[in-house]
């Protein structure tokens, strides 16, 4: 028969190998298109490429972002600066931006757990992480270089 202080350690050691699972199975959905290198590099995100190297590599610094549906209105440059770090770091391969935007959708998984587990307990953050790694909404804007992307991350950060 099992004690208190083992059972607890077993539970936390099942928690943490179902969530080491659920990681590499939403880890391995994210990579395989990046891998294989065919990830979508449309019109919007060479503009983008465009306007974050204009701020790292010209040191051109800009206050307006990309264009809205509406002519005449813009979105703020917080998406360029974001960018600007894998731009960095990769040295302008949208292939390495596209790892960071995998990076930020594996910690969703991650925060997902965390949310889970303060609403309702363990089983509740294994129920959500698992959601989260193999939804397919969630693994598609988590492979791709859009700035939608990114809400569902900072939706769970706050």
């Amino acid at each position: 028969m099992l004690d208190k202080a083992q059972s607890k350690s077993m539970k936390k050691l099942f928690i943490f190998f179902g969530l080491l699972i659920i990681l590499a199975i939403g880890s391995w959905l994210r990579l395989s298109g990046i891998i294989s290198n065919s990830f979508a590099f449309t019109y919007d995100v060479g503009r983008d490429m465009l306007a974050v190297e204009n701020i790292v590599v010209n040191h051109k610094i800009t206050l307006i972002g990309q264009t809205t549906g509406v002519e005449g209105i813009f979105y703020g440059p917080w998406w360029y600066f974001i960018l600007s770090i894998p731009f960095f770091i990769f040295s302008g391969n949208p292939q390495g931006i596209a790892y960071f935007m995998v990076f930020i959708g594996i910690i969703t998984i991650l925060l997902s757990y965390f949310v889970g587990k303060k609403i309702g307990g363990f089983f509740l953050g294994i129920i959500f992480s698992a959601f989260i790694s193999i939804s397919s909404l969630m693994v598609l804007s988590s492979s791709q270089i859009w700035n939608p992307n990114l809400i569902p991350f900072f939706v769970l950060l706050v």
